[in-house]
């Protein structure tokens, strides 16, 4: 039998390359007078849109929708897929994220077409910056399920826990490094991450405590996966 033995780089290069390809989804709603979306798995909540995306959006829904809502699901990729019916084209980096251009699918491309800027939260959904993120937008329902108070119950079955922002976290330095922020407080996460250097705690403290409790990290965040313990190694080699 023959054995293929990948190195951790080539693991982690394969895990990019299908979390890249894949088809996404996200809801999203208005809050703050703007279009926002949550994602507890990468520790995002109320995630806005600025600079020119809200106004794609609000074009993408007047030109495709027939049913108006307050709330809708965004499906995106990079890769073209049934029902897309608008594109982003990739124009240049700024401000640690992208700026892009929005084009429809079918017709011929636009040189006057809107443009906006992706944050750089785009790269916890993508590897890099795609050159091109085709998406399409669906009516959902007539109001939205999502609180802005400093408690949010994600409405899910499987997200039941309740989110505790790090703006509630005491300003005092405690002993120990606390996990219990963001929506698991079983596990390490951003809201976490946000308390602990709040509260003095250094980035080779933080890593050193998740280095001797690795239990504390999942999914995107374990060492390799290119999420937060990644994200801390950067900082310290900067």
């Amino acid at each position: 039998m023959m054995r293929i033995h990948l190195s951790l780089t080539q693991i982690n290069s394969f895990f990019f390359y299908t979390m890249s390809n894949s088809i996404l989804v996200l809801e999203l709603y208005r809050n703050a007078g703007t279009w926002c979306f949550t994602d507890v798995e990468r520790d995002l909540v109320h995630e806005p849109f600025i600079s020119g995306i809200p106004e794609i959006i609000d074009e993408c829904i007047a030109e495709t929708v027939e049913n108006k809502a307050e709330t809708y699901r965004l499906t995106f990729s990079n890769q073209q897929f049934p029902g897309a019916t608008n594109y982003l084209t990739y124009l240049f980096e700024e401000y640690g994220g992208a700026v892009y251009t929005k084009q429809k699918i079918g017709q011929e491309a636009n040189p006057m077409a809107r443009t906006g800027w992706l944050c750089p939260a785009t790269l916890k959904f993508f590897e890099f910056f795609p050159k091109t993120i085709y998406f399409a937008l669906h009516p959902l329902g007539c109001a939205s399920p999502h609180k802005t108070s400093d408690s949010l119950q994600m409405n899910s079955t499987l997200q039941t826990q309740e989110f505790k922002f790090a703006s509630t976290a005491p300003a005092e330095r405690p002993d120990e490094i606390s996990n219990e922020y963001g929506i698991n407080p079983d596990y390490f996460g951003g809201e976490d991450l946000k308390v602990a250097r709040a509260q003095g705690f250094t980035d080779e403290e933080i890593k050193t405590h998740l280095d001797n409790n690795p239990e504390l990290l999942r999914k995107q965040n374990v060492p390799g996966g290119g999420g937060l313990y990644d994200e801390l190694v950067a900082s310290l080699n900067s």
